[in-house]
Protein backbone atom coordinates (compact mmCIF):
# COMPACT_ATOMS: atom_id res chain seq x y z
CA UNK A 1 0.00 0.00 0.00
CA UNK A 2 1.11 3.55 -0.55
CA UNK A 3 -0.43 6.99 0.14
CA UNK A 4 -0.43 10.13 -1.94
CA UNK A 5 3.39 11.72 -1.94
CA UNK A 6 3.32 14.57 0.33
CA UNK A 7 7.27 14.81 -0.13
CA UNK A 8 7.17 17.53 -2.85
CA UNK A 9 4.58 19.67 -0.71
CA UNK A 10 6.10 19.57 2.22
CA UNK A 11 9.91 20.01 0.47
CA UNK A 12 8.47 23.18 -1.01
CA UNK A 13 7.53 24.65 2.49
CA UNK A 14 10.84 23.94 3.69
CA UNK A 15 13.14 25.38 0.93
CA UNK A 16 16.10 25.31 3.65
CA UNK A 17 15.76 21.57 3.81
CA UNK A 18 19.14 19.85 3.95
CA UNK A 19 18.58 16.07 4.92
CA UNK A 20 16.63 13.48 2.88
CA UNK A 21 12.92 13.31 2.80
CA UNK A 22 11.48 10.78 0.54
CA UNK A 23 7.92 9.15 0.12
CA UNK A 24 6.68 5.91 0.81
CA UNK A 25 9.66 5.06 2.81
CA UNK A 26 9.94 0.99 4.02
CA UNK A 27 10.99 1.29 7.37
CA UNK A 28 11.95 -2.07 8.18
CA UNK A 29 15.24 -1.09 6.85
CA UNK A 30 15.48 1.04 9.88
CA UNK A 31 14.26 -0.90 12.31
CA UNK A 32 16.33 -4.00 14.35
CA UNK A 33 14.37 -6.72 13.67
CA UNK A 34 13.91 -5.38 9.95
CA UNK A 35 10.12 -5.18 10.49
CA UNK A 36 7.98 -2.35 9.64
CA UNK A 37 5.31 -0.91 7.03
CA UNK A 38 5.93 2.04 4.78
CA UNK A 39 6.10 5.70 6.03
CA UNK A 40 4.23 7.75 4.07
CA UNK A 41 7.02 10.13 4.11
CA UNK A 42 10.83 9.85 5.48
CA UNK A 43 12.77 12.55 6.77
CA UNK A 44 16.23 12.15 7.36
CA UNK A 45 18.14 15.06 9.21
CA UNK A 46 21.65 16.37 8.39
CA UNK A 47 21.46 17.70 11.52
CA UNK A 48 20.13 18.22 14.70
CA UNK A 49 19.41 21.74 13.45
CA UNK A 50 17.95 20.22 10.04
CA UNK A 51 15.55 18.38 12.16
CA UNK A 52 14.34 21.60 14.46
CA UNK A 53 13.48 23.50 11.04
CA UNK A 54 11.56 20.15 9.59
CA UNK A 55 9.52 20.02 12.79
CA UNK A 56 8.69 23.66 13.04
CA UNK A 57 7.62 24.04 9.63
CA UNK A 58 5.56 20.90 9.42
CA UNK A 59 2.19 21.12 9.42
CA UNK A 60 0.49 20.37 12.74
CA UNK A 61 -1.86 17.61 11.05
CA UNK A 62 0.62 15.22 9.84
CA UNK A 63 1.83 13.18 12.62
CA UNK A 64 4.88 12.44 13.13
CA UNK A 65 6.62 9.51 14.67
CA UNK A 66 10.52 9.25 15.47
CA UNK A 67 12.53 5.98 14.94
CA UNK A 68 16.07 6.77 15.88
CA UNK A 69 18.18 3.72 16.13
CA UNK A 70 14.72 1.60 15.41
CA UNK A 71 15.22 -1.01 18.55
CA UNK A 72 12.87 0.43 20.68
CA UNK A 73 9.50 1.07 18.57
CA UNK A 74 6.43 -0.12 17.76
CA UNK A 75 6.01 0.03 13.76
CA UNK A 76 3.15 -1.48 12.17
CA UNK A 77 3.44 -4.24 9.28
CA UNK A 78 1.16 -1.75 7.48
CA UNK A 79 2.03 1.15 5.37
CA UNK A 80 1.76 4.17 7.74
CA UNK A 81 -0.45 7.53 6.97
CA UNK A 82 2.86 9.55 8.69
CA UNK A 83 6.00 11.66 8.72
CA UNK A 84 8.41 9.62 10.19
CA UNK A 85 11.75 11.39 11.35
CA UNK A 86 15.07 9.27 11.10
CA UNK A 87 17.28 10.02 14.03
CA UNK A 88 19.82 7.48 14.13
CA UNK A 89 23.00 9.43 12.84
CA UNK A 90 22.16 12.34 15.36
CA UNK A 91 24.51 11.58 18.53
CA UNK A 92 22.28 13.81 20.43
CA UNK A 93 18.71 11.99 20.12
CA UNK A 94 20.23 8.34 20.13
Amino acid sequence: MSFPDIAPDLAARMPKLRGRLVANQPLADLTWFRVGGSAQALFMPEDEADLAYFLGLLPAEVPVTVVGLGSACRISLNALPMCSAATSDLPCIQ
